[in-house]
């Protein structure tokens, strides 16, 4: 207790100090001030991990699953062979596989495939694809770019450890493999499995860092929570396909180039074409923003007169993302173009041809389903219901290209993501599969928040019914919770039963 009169005045003063006076004394407090400026960001970040942890568990079955068929296998033995000759033999040609049976049951296997010490023996990889009437992967250097197989060749050295073998599991009842989760199968094929788990959830989280870029934090959550739930990125998170990490990184170079296109910053525009250049050598789609990327600075690239048109055509800002995108895949055209004689070369096979000769049936399946020009609409919408909104920012997208046009302010959100979404549409649609269109699902996740939460403003068309901000919250989680009901099971059934093909609505 305090010894003096004036000491034990002081004490009384402070222990029967009012609620008024110690929110008086700290309102200046530093503690104080930081947590009351932070609180709306450490909330938005708290609702983000919940939904990573919410896709984490969603695609947690990639780990025991099997992942041999399709393209998988092909990626796999680009990797072996990558580790083994390099660039300089980067084919399918000299790959055997082997089948190990674990378990005590003849259908569950593992498969690893290894290269052969005669460099001039095809190979069962590409006798395989013959009997199967596939005959175009008889090539001197195979047609994709070499990144994923280097990220999987990185991984397995990091992982499993050089000297191991490349090992997937293979497996006809995959629909029972996730009740009963094997270690053996986890330490297998962990190497291989967590790069496109990863690059998933990577994938969310940029999806959330481009709305809240282009729109808002809370259309950021929306926008992820879309992603997260949508059927094409939990069945591509769950394959060894490339489209994940393409996605991913272009989604990237997409939010650096609106960051440089605001700052107006040289370096930042560089920076942002690397990426777009690392989205491309994982696959050759993520080029397709370059031209999106060119589009827009043409649109929004001032000139006085005419005669500066090709200045504007040709414009710093293209040009610093080019040279960017250049300086990282330029090696790979150089490739290309010593053993073809083009930069541009991609195996040609009429659809006619790969139908007729298709044993596996395949692409006889394929052939039935409608082009991407009416698939990728359709089944857009059919998978995830509220990717309808979207559709609905297009003509406010025109709106703001015509201001842009005009000189006046303009959202750059709204015009690069349609004129991004364009280019992916009308180059892809002749293709038959959903996953072709994954780098602009985030894109479209964006676009349908945006319009969700316009809806539900207060002065929204919706919004304006219901007058309490928790109310109209409320009904947008309800909304999102009934979108991810019919979303995720179509999703997890695909990979549960061992499809490489969402069959909706076709």
């Amino acid at each position: 207790m305090p010894k003096t009169k004036r000491d034990r005045t002081e004490y009384n003063r402070d222990v029967h100090i009012s609620d008024e006076e110690i929110f008086e004394r700290l309102k200046d407090d530093p503690v104080i001030l930081f947590f009351k400026r932070n609180r709306g960001r450490a909330i938005t970040a708290s609702i983000l991990i919940l939904i990573l942890v919410f896709a984490f568990f969603i695609r947690r079955n990639t780990f025991w699953l099997p992942h041999w068929l399709g393209d998988q296998c092909h990626y796999l033995c680009l990797s072996a062979k990558l580790q083994d000759s390099g660039l300089s033999d980067y084919n399918l040609r000299g790959i055997d596989v082997r089948f190990v049976d674990i378990l005590g049951n003849s259908k569950i296997r593992l498969v690893y495939p290894y290269v052969l010490d005669d460099p001039n023996q095809r190979g069962i990889m590409l006798e395989r694809l013959e009997y199967a009437g596939i005959k175009y992967y008889e090539m001197p250097l195979f047609q994709s770019p070499p990144g994923f197989p280097y990220l999987l060749m990185l991984s397995h050295t990091i992982f499993a450890g050089r000297d191991k073998p490349y090992t997937v599991v293979f497996t006809s009842i995959a629909e029972h493999l996730d009740k009963i989760k094997p270690r053996v199968f986890l330490n297998a094929q962990f190497y291989a499995t967590v790069i496109p788990f990863s690059f998933s959830l990577l994938l969310i989280a940029a999806t959330f860092m481009l709305g809240r870029e282009f729109f808002s934090g809370r259309v950021g959550l929306y926008a992820a929570f879309l992603l997260a739930i949508h059927p094409v990125d939990i069945m591509t998170s769950q394959k060894i396909w490339a489209d994940e990490g393409t996605a991913f990184f272009m989604i990237i170079s997409l939010l650096v180039f609106t960051i440089a296109f605001r700052k107006d910053s040289a370096i930042t525009f560089f920076i942002s074409g690397l990426l777009c250049g690392i989205s491309f050598l994982l696959k050759q789609t993520g080029a397709l923003l370059l031209m999106a990327v060119w589009a827009f600075t043409i649109f929004s690239y001032n000139i006085p007169s005419l005669i500066h048109l090709p200045k504007k055509i040709f414009n710093r800002n293209f040009l610093l993302f080019g040279c960017g995108m250049l300086l990282v895949s330029g090696f790979w055209f150089l490739k290309v173009h010593q053993t073809y004689g083009t930069p541009f070369y991609v195996a040609v096979a009429t659809q006619d041809n790969i139908v007729a000769s298709d044993i596996a049936g395949w692409f006889r399946m394929l052939s039935k389903r409608p082009p991407g020009i009416i698939l990728f609409p359709v089944g857009m919408i059919f998978l995830c219901p509220l990717f309808a909104l979207s559709l609905l920012t297009f003509k406010e997208a025109i709106l703001e290209i015509r201001d842009m046009l005009n000189k006046k302010p303009f959202r750059i959100g709204l015009a690069i993501s349609w004129m991004t979404v364009i280019v992916f549409y009308l180059y892809l649609r002749i293709n038959r599969e959903h996953r072709y269109v994954l780098p602009v699902y985030p894109i479209m996740a964006v676009l349908s928040a945006y319009y969700l939460d316009k809806l539900f403003a207060e002065t929204g068309i919706l919004g304006r019914y219901i007058k309490t901000p928790i109310m109209r919250t409320t009904l947008i989680c309800c909304l999102l919770l009934l979108t991810a009901a019919w979303s995720i099971p179509l999703g997890v059934r695909t990979i549960l039963t061992g499809n490489l093909l969402l069959k909706i609505p076709f």
